[in-house]
């Protein structure tokens, strides 16, 4: 299980965070989605987890590492909760992957903008 850190930084919570009041979005899930899955706070946002979240992550995150060695999983094959969950996963795998590109190809800009 994931140990929580109670040092840096820490999420404002919903009522205090300007990014959640200018959120597009009608549902809470929705506004949760757009602000607080990208967020670098949002580890933070449910200071003390359930011990359910922690497996149900946990979970997740062994589908994942068995999904990099070829194995498949299917909706059918698991309940419903931990495919939204993977499916989160993957969109988040996804956003992270593409902000990592981009910094990539700004770095590169930068080094060949500078050493010319």
């Amino acid at each position: 299980m994931r140990e929580h850190s109670e040092t840096g930084p820490q999420c404002p919570g919903e009522e205090s965070c300007q990014d959640w009041a200018a959120a597009a979005g009608q549902t809470h899930e929705q506004k949760e989605e757009a602000v607080c899955f990208g967020c670098k706070l949002f580890s933070t946002k449910y200071r003390e987890t359930a011990e359910w979240i922690d497996e149900l992550v946990d979970d997740i995150e062994e589908m994942r590492i068995a999904q990099r060695a070829g194995e498949t999983v299917s909706p059918g094959s698991i309940p419903p909760l931990e495919w939204e969950a993977l499916k989160m996963w993957h969109r988040v795998e996804r956003q992270m992957d593409a902000e990592h590109q981009a910094n990539v190809a700004l770095l590169t800009e930068s080094i060949f903008s500078t050493a010319g």
